[in-house]
């Protein structure tokens, strides 16, 4: 009864570890400020306490497997994507290895993880643990915050290898990401949400629309003006390119403005994949255009009831996604 009890406690704290990884890494998806840091950090760390725990769940496998049971092939997948997700990401978190072939390790880390969900609903459903008050007692408390405290040492110290051997791992920015692309655009990778297709621009017919004006490429390229901004795709890559905008001579013709628009010149900061007001729920419409290395034009809508004491806004820049 023992040894079911503490297999008990350890398949519900690894499940809810696989829990806290599984979304963390999605969130780290979502930031480029410092709550992608953070997620990050909470990220490796359930990452390092299931590996912590894997000892005692390979003895919890090894009694399961003596016994006969039908669809024992869809524990062992499980188990195994879960393996390749945890290597891939030590393995793109360190720069040892940032491809694996035509895939990137982010590829395999992402992957595994999304292929290991519904065979993971499948185990938690065939495999039931009832919570019990033992569980939830003071010395389980105190084991499961001994767990987390050495999967955080295990991350610093990993972090601290990774810099003091100079690995590849030692120049990623904080959101986790690698430079690419910043001097030489034709490097940049390309990008693109899940199935969507790569955008080709026709230069010659393309052109930009604003409710108070359009520009051609060829108009917008003979701006002067320049801009340094940071576009940091969260799933692997960052770039900080230097693009033209709109020039101040010419943002200040009649017909170039929108009314109600503010305007804000200087360095910007872009995010490839998703960016947004931190407060999501206070939204003002926004007409963003960014292409790389192309020119670049921001603008935003202040609100109506600001029309009066105009003040300038945030710019929310958005895509759909790496």
């Amino acid at each position: 009864m023992a040894a079911v009890a503490r297999g008990a406690r350890t398949n519900l704290a690894l499940l809810a570890l696989l829990a806290a990884a599984f979304l963390t890494g999605w969130l780290a998806f979502a930031f480029a400020t410092a709550p992608s840091r953070w997620s990050l950090i909470i990220h490796a760390t359930s990452g390092f306490a299931i590996i912590a725990l894997l000892p005692w769940k390979s003895m919890i496998a090894r009694r399961g497997m003596r016994r006969a049971q039908p669809a024992r092939w869809a524990s062992i997948l499980f188990g195994l994507l879960v393996v390749v997700s945890l290597a891939a990401g030590l393995l793109q978190s360190t720069g040892i290895a940032l491809s694996i072939g035509p895939l990137s390790a982010m590829d395999f880390h992402v992957g595994g993880a999304i292929a290991a969900v519904p065979l993971a609903v499948w185990h938690v459903a065939a495999r039931r643990v009832r919570l019990r008050p033992a569980d939830m007692s003071r010395r389980a408390a105190l084991r499961g915050g001994a767990v987390l405290a050495g999967a955080a040492a295990a991350y610093a110290m990993s972090e601290v290898i990774v810099r003091a051997s100079a690995l590849p791992g030692a120049t990623r920015r904080f959101t986790g990401s690698y430079e690419a692309g910043s001097h030489n655009p034709d490097q940049l990778p390309i990008s693109s949400w899940m199935f969507d297709p790569v955008p080709e621009i026709n230069t010659s017919s393309w052109s930009l629309r604003t409710p108070g004006r359009a520009w051609t490429y060829e108009q917008l390229y003979a701006f002067d003006d320049r801009m340094t901004a940071t576009l940091d795709c969260t799933g692997g890559f960052y770039s900080e390119p230097s693009a033209r905008h709109t020039n101040r001579r010419e943002a200040a013709r009649p017909r170039a403005r929108i009314p109600g628009a503010a305007r804000r010149d200087g360095p910007a900061r872009l995010l490839v994949g998703q960016v947004g007001r931190r407060d999501r729920s206070r939204r003002s419409a926004s007409l963003v255009a960014v292409a790389v290395p192309a020119p670049v034009r921001v603008t935003a809508r202040t609100p109506s009831r600001c029309r009066r004491r105009p003040r300038p806004t945030r710019s929310s820049l958005r895509s759909p996604g790496c």
